[in-house]
């Protein structure tokens, strides 16, 4: 009954999904400005597959030269300039158990599971 790393990853994607959901929706609420042009940071969230492992990972996208991930990392995580606010880890955190229980369901569809 133990999955395979595609079958991992079939399970890790949906759970995947509804953190990058989560983490999309709390740039949307903190930091979607007005009048910004441009790719925003929220359209550049994206989940990618681990290749050989299963896993999935949430993260940010590199959209024309832009590293949008080291921006959400300074928004985050703050600097001397910027004080943190911490959307990435809040954002994650609230979405945990949605996303645990889209796994389980994943599973349990597969056969494993009670």
């Amino acid at each position: 009954m133990i999955p395979t790393a595609t079958e991992k990853n079939e399970i890790t994607k949906a759970g995947a999904k509804i953190i990058q959901d989560s983490v999309s929706q709390s740039i949307h609420d903190k930091h979607y400005g007005k009048g910004h042009k441009g790719i925003h940071l929220a359209d550049t969230v994206i989940t990618q597959a681990e290749k050989g492992t299963g896993n999935t990972l949430v993260g940010f996208n590199v959209k024309n030269g832009i590293d949008h991930g080291r921006i959400a990392n300074f928004l985050n995580n703050g600097t001397i300039k910027i004080t943190a606010d911490h959307f990435y880890d809040s954002a994650v955190k609230a979405a945990n158990d949605e996303a645990f229980r889209v796994m389980a369901n994943a599973v349990k569809k597969r056969g494993g599971g009670e």
